[in-house]
């Protein structure tokens, strides 16, 4: 397999909302000398609000996000999949909230 490095990794430190500490990590696992894993991993403490935010809020948001992604990495190393996962009736009603609230926040005033 071509196109990685084993122990290659990208570490994304969290910068906001408030009450999360952390970051997220993406790592390529060897497999043998033909395969490897895409691994990630989510390393974070809360802190009120957030003891309350990511249950309720954003680890549905999350969770879609990393389905997504790892399947975006799949298919740019060209392995088959089946079609595209339908996010659930409760994500797609928190993006819609989401985008609502982040783009009044986001607006010029």
């Amino acid at each position: 397999m071509t196109g990685y490095v084993p122990g290659q990794r990208v570490r994304v430190r969290f910068l906001a909302p408030a009450g999360f500490h952390g970051y997220h990590e993406y790592e390529v696992l060897a497999e043998g000398d033909t395969a490897c894993r895409l691994r990630h991993c989510l390393v974070m403490t809360t802190h009120w609000p957030a003891w309350l935010t990511w249950p309720l809020f954003f680890r549905p948001l999350h969770d879609a996000l990393i389905e997504d992604s790892l399947d975006t990495a799949a298919r740019h190393l060209g392995l088959s999949l089946p079609a595209p996962r339908r996010w659930s009736a409760r994500v797609r009603l928190l993006r819609a909230l989401a985008g609502g609230v982040w783009s009044r926040a986001r607006r010029p005033g």
